[in-house]
Formats: C-alpha cells, structure tokens, sequence
C-alpha cells in the first residue's frame, strides 16, 4: 500500500508539472497582444490586436465553421495579431456566445444571417481606431470558409480571401472574384474538398498547381492553393504551414512588409499537456475521494455468467441497435442540429446495453447513490467540467451555455447516464487491465460504428469531420471510468461524471437551430 500511495503522489506531481507547463505555453502565445470581446447587431465579436501597434494596421474578420465558435480560432486569430493585424473573430448565429438561431435548413434564409453578421463584423472593425478601414480581408474555416468566400465575391472592397477547407458553390462560377484569393485544404481531408480547393484557383488558371501563385496581387487577381500535408479538417487551423501561409498572403494583399517570417500562435501542443496532465490527476483525486481511508466493502454476491463468446456479439448487437434507430426519429426535434442524432444513438446503445447486461450475468445492481457517495462524485464531476471545460474556453471551445443552452443540458444530462450506466454495468465482472482494455474496445467499437454508419447515410456526414475530436474525448473518458470503478466500487460515479462532461459538451458545441 506505501508503495502504491507513493506512486499517487507521484501521479500528482507530474500532473501539476504537466499542467503547469501547459498553461504557461498557453500564456506564451498570447505575448505582446490584447483583446477585447463587445456585442454589435447581436454577433459577438472579439478584436485580437497588437499590443505595440502605433500607425494603423490591417484589419481581418475571422469566420469558423459549423459547430465552431471564435474559440476555436484563437490560433489563426491570435497569430495575426502576432504579426501585425487586427482580428475580428465573430460567433455566427446559432454558434458559440451568440444566442440567435442558426437556419435550420441551408439556403437563403440561413445564408443572411451569416451574411449579415460578416457585414455587421466588418463596418464596426473599419471603425476602430488603429485600423486601417481600407486593408480589410477574410478567413473562414470550413462553413465559414464558403461564408467568406461568397460575401467576397460580392463586396470587391474586400482586399484578400484565405478559404480554409471549404469554398462553397460552383468555384467555376467565379472565375475573376474575390479579390486576392488563397485556398488551403489538408492533405488527410475528404477528396472532395481538396478537388475544391484546386478547383476554385483553376477557375480562372486552368493550368494552375498547388503551392503555385498565379495572376497579380496589385490588380487583385492573385490566387493560390496549398495542399497542407498531414492535417485533416480540424488540425489544419492548427497548423504551422497553415498559419505562414495565411499571414504571408494577407501581408502581401495589403501591402504589409515580409521580410521577417511570421510568428504563428500555436497553442494545442501546450493545450494537450494540460489535458494530459488533468487526466493524471484524476487519479489521485479519485483515490482521495473514494478509497482513502474507505472502509472495506464487503463483496457482491456473484453472478452467474454466461458463455464469454456471447459478450462480442451482444455489444455488437448493441451499438448495431442504436445505428438502426438513431434514424428514425425524425431530424428537428431537437433544436440543436446533429444532437438530435446523437441522442438517439446513444440512448438506444445505453438501454441495450442495459438489456445485453441482463442477457449476460441474468442480473445487474446499480447500488444506492448514497450522501457520501453523491458529494465525492459531484466534487469530481466539478474537477472534470472545469479541467476540460476552462481550458477549451480560452483555447479552442466556448464551453459556456447561453440561451436555450442552459435547459438543454439538463435534457441530454440523463440520456447521457443512461448510455455511460449501461457501459458501466456492461464491464461490471471484469477487473483489473481486462476492463481498461475492455473499456478502450467497447468505447472503439461505438464510435466506429457512429462514424460507418454516416457512409451509409444514417449518421450526419459531419461527425467524420469530428473524428479527431470525438476518439479522444472517449478514451479518456473510458480511463476515467477505469479509475472510478477501481476506487469506488459502483458504477454511478462514472455514470453520472461522464454524462456531466458529455451532456455539456453536446450543450456547447452544436448549433443551436
């Protein structure tokens, strides 16, 4: 046991160490700029500028895609202040700290709204002091990358366009605007999106190739197109390729000096360490709350297992379930786009998982969520929201709830235990590594299936584009079921903690429709 709690304290201090380098290179990133967040037409707006500016600087509006947030383009918001521009990056309808909806069909009615928020965005930056009204330019990701792209189109004023991993339309269609345009996609992105973003330069160079600049950037003609190695549909606004090439065209467009190289702003590498470092200190905590000094339990009376060779196909017979009925509701019942889905999926994996559980063991006990057992689990529910909560909002996420946010939470709160309970229950027999791995495999398995069963048009093909994000999320959180059920003995920690995060998580993200 000394050995065990020495390596506790071990835990401990090699989280704090990973965190505490974690948020000092967050800091890092943000040297020598200031920001300021204001309300115009309703759009939230932050101005990322820098600090040392003395004659007036060019001025960029910053655009992310669907289910973003100006959060999450802090990176490139945040790298032009670095060097030398002022950055607007607005919150759309629907998205992030704006309360207002978002269209829930694409077409014209959706389009104004972001149109309007863009204009709104650039008549107030053109009247801030310090910024030249006349040098104004755009950058959108994915969504906002088409929002940007057609606003250009239409407003030739605008003296440079940066389309990241998206252009919308008919690029054919366009051939001679917007002015000055610069189209980047990644090397690991859909086919579909990096034939766009080549076909958008070809449009009025037929003969152009990627990393290629073609026509004349005084007369407003010039374009270009990056193919960005090794980044997919989210890594690429983190990229450091992504970011030089974003800020050296923007230089060029209006009429900044380059000697220097640009300074990206590159927090996520920091961002993971203190992610890192707040899983491990999951550990010790959870020991704290549930094991120190926790009086011997007395064991649960066996079940009766049946075969193991069934356990494979029940959890597949499972999560096969929630792919078939997760369509069948109807899109809209619930007024944030892609939840509805999830909810679906997810409740109907839960309760056959629930059903699964009884075939296997011919029983399952949930306990009692008893005073003691409530208060140490809120406690480390509060550690969990606030580890992944806080560090998202000044880094990549606006993880706070506005609006019709904040009700509902508490409505995907229990669809949430209801899924997180029946996993628990599900691995209930199996300790030690057998139930990591067996946690790791089955949280594998769900979100693969969620993710195949988008190619056969049952799941929103956006949930692909939120791979890199989604995988992660549940492995820590099949780690953090790991050490719960260890220390705990029950399944409602987990439960109950995981659904917290992830009720929220589902709250803050999607569009609010």
């Amino acid at each position: 046991m000394d050995i065990f709690r020495g390596s506790l304290v071990a835990t401990a201090i090699v989280a704090a160490i990973l965190m505490t380098a974690g948020v000092a290179g967050v800091a890092s990133t943000r040297e020598g700029i200031e920001s300021d967040v204001t309300i115009v037409d309703g759009t939230p707006i932050e101005l990322i500028r820098p600090a040392w500016a003395i004659t007036p600087v060019p001025g960029v509006v910053v655009v992310h895609g669907f289910s973003g947030s100006r959060q999450v383009m802090y990176g490139i918001g945040q790298t032009l202040a670095r060097n030398g521009f002022a950055a607007a990056l607005i919150d759309l309808p629907g998205h992030g700290a704006n309360p207002s909806r978002m269209g829930r069909t694409s077409g014209p009615g959706r389009a104004a709204g972001f149109d309007a928020a863009v204009a709104s965005a650039i008549r107030w930056l053109r009247t801030q002091p310090g910024v030249a009204a006349d040098r104004i330019a755009l950058v959108g990701h994915s969504m906002g990358a088409a929002i940007v792209v057609r606003y250009a189109t239409l407003h030739p004023d605008v003296v440079a366009t940066v389309a990241i991993s998206g252009v919308g339309g008919r690029p054919e269609a366009w051939p001679d605007r917007p002015r000055n345009l610069l189209t980047l996609a990644g090397g690991w992105e859909f086919g579909a999106i990096r034939r766009n973003a080549v076909a958008a330069v070809r449009a009025s160079h037929p003969n152009a190739e990627p990393g290629q600049t073609v026509g004349d950037v005084l007369r407003g003609t010039a374009r270009r197109v990056v193919i960005v190695p090794r980044v997919e549909h989210i890594g690429i606004i983190f990229s450091r390729q992504a970011l030089d090439e974003l800020v050296t065209w923007i230089r060029a467009s209006t009429g900044m000096s380059g000697e220097t190289p640009p300074t990206p702003a590159v927090a996520m590498p920091w961002v993971l360490l203190i992610y890192a470092g707040v899983a491990l200190g999951f550990i010790p905590l959870a020991w704290l709350a549930f094991a120190w000094n926790a009086e011997p339990r007395a064991p649960a009376p066996p079940a009766e297992p049946r075969p193991a060779w069934r356990r494979p196909i029940l959890l597949a017979a499972s999560v096969g379930a929630a792919a078939l009925v997760a369509p069948v509701p109807p899109a809209g019942w619930l007024p944030l786009m892609t939840a509805d889905y999830l909810v679906g999926f997810f409740l109907t994996a839960g309760l056959a998982l629930l059903a699964a559980t009884a075939l296997q063991y011919g029983r399952f006990a949930v306990g009692s969520l008893t005073p003691g057992l409530a208060w140490r689990t809120a406690l480390l529910a509060l550690y969990a929201l606030i580890g992944f909560g806080v560090t998202a909002q000044f880094t990549w996420l606006d993880f706070q709830l506005v609006g019709d946010r904040q009700w509902l939470v508490l409505l995907l709160f229990p669809v949430w235990v209801v899924y997180f309970l029946g996993d628990e229950l599900w691995h209930g027999e199996l300790t030690g590594q057998r139930r990591l791995w067996a946690y790791l495999g089955a949280k594998l398995l769900t979100v693969g299936v969620l993710l195949g069963s988008a190619f056969v048009g049952g799941a929103p093909f956006f949930l692909l584009l939120l791979a890199p994000a989604l995988v992660p999320l549940f492995l820590l959180h099949a780690f953090y079921s790991y050490w719960l059920n260890r220390f705990s003995g029950s399944p409602l920690p987990a439960a109950i903690i995981n659904a917290m995060v992830f009720a929220w998580a589902m709250a803050a993200v999607f569009p609010l429709v």
